[in-house]
């Protein structure tokens, strides 16, 4: 009986640490924050549309973030913090999403571009980087087009952007599967 009360003891003792430990922090937040400011200076740059929108988001979230800056108990300030964090999604949110899966495709490309490939499959590569290309590039023209009059039309033109870079990802990981690297030639003896 002893045992099972210590074992009991130790995962209450684990529990209680691993949820204090995964609250959120006012430094985390303060991070978040830095971090979400500077990605709607770069959205609000790079496709201008958006850019109002980004302004209202930001307008809403900084007298939240100013009023929990004032609080005086850490915890309670984080979550304050993490509140103010939070009014700026779902946007924003959505908007890092086309950024990192635009560069996730950058990246595969770049990954299977640097297989060795026996001359066979040349030609199926460059079919599979030109489709991701495109899509990538079709994703730019419609973020830099788009003008959205409100939130929603804002988050569908995101939603289709997103679906179309899914879909190409996906695209390029099939490919890649398929294509195999060539078998390095034996050097024969003589």
């Amino acid at each position: 009986m002893n045992t099972i009360v210590r074992l009991l003891q130790a995962f209450l003792a684990v529990a209680l640490f691993t949820t204090s430990a995964c609250g959120p922090s006012s430094k985390n937040e303060t991070q978040y924050w830095d971090n979400n400011k500077k990605a709607i200076t770069e959205f609000g740059t790079k496709w201008a549309g958006f850019k109002k929108l980004l302004d209202e988001r930001l307008a809403t979230a900084e007298p939240l973030m100013a009023e929990a800056l004032k609080v005086a108990d850490d915890e309670k300030k984080a979550e304050a913090m993490k509140a103010a964090n939070a009014a700026l999604d779902p946007l924003l949110g959505r908007m890092s999403e086309v950024k990192t899966k635009s560069e996730a495709i950058e990246s595969d490309i770049k990954k299977l571009n640097e297989l060795k490939l026996p001359k066979s499959d040349a030609q199926e590569r460059k079919d599979a980087v030109a489709a991701a290309r495109t899509a990538l590039e079709k994703v730019d023209a419609a973020m830099v087009a788009a003008a959205p009059e409100n939130e929603e039309q804002a988050l569908e033109i995101l939603k289709e952007q997103i679906s179309t870079l899914i879909s190409a990802n996906g695209a390029l990981d099939r490919a890649t599967k398929r294509l195999k690297p060539a078998k390095p030639k034996k050097d024969k003896k003589k």
